[in-house]
């Protein structure tokens, strides 16, 4: 299943090398047909509704010549009909420490692309900070 999410997000700078960022859903699409020409949001009311919201919070902090990231979710599913249970139980359980490996790897794979454009740009980097 794809899903398109809305978020709100308040980020804070706490100094010159940490800041923290909070994000809260608005919203949370159903995506019918992904990947294909006719892809669309299933309308409102008409999707499964197994996630409702999710949160993120993320402190970040510059030192040891890295950056070390924390970050916590919380997410807001609705129960599996007992039917399904079996087959869908599984696979919510996982989808948490995915998602989390996931996101933790694709914030990886961004910040080595950004310090390799930097790099490639003849910038200094050596002073880099967390600001936005």
């Amino acid at each position: 299943m794809i899903m398109n999410g809305y978020f709100n997000v308040d980020y804070t700078p706490l100094g010159e090398t940490r800041a923290e960022s909070k994000s809260y859903s608005t919203r949370f699409a159903e995506v019918e047909d992904a990947g294909k020409p006719s892809e669309h949001e299933a309308p409102a009311g008409k999707e499964h509704g197994y996630m409702w919201r999710m949160n993120s919070y993320w402190k970040v902090e510059q030192k040891d010549g890295g950056v070390y990231i924390q970050v916590e979710s919380i997410g807001l599913t609705r129960g599996i009909p007992f039917l399904y249970a079996w087959l869908a139980d599984p696979l919510l359980r996982s989808l948490p420490q995915r998602y989390l490996a996931d996101l933790l790897s694709d914030t990886r794979k961004a910040v080595i692309a950004e310090e390799g454009v930097s790099a490639g740009s003849g910038r200094d980097n050596s002073n880099r900070r967390l600001h936005p």
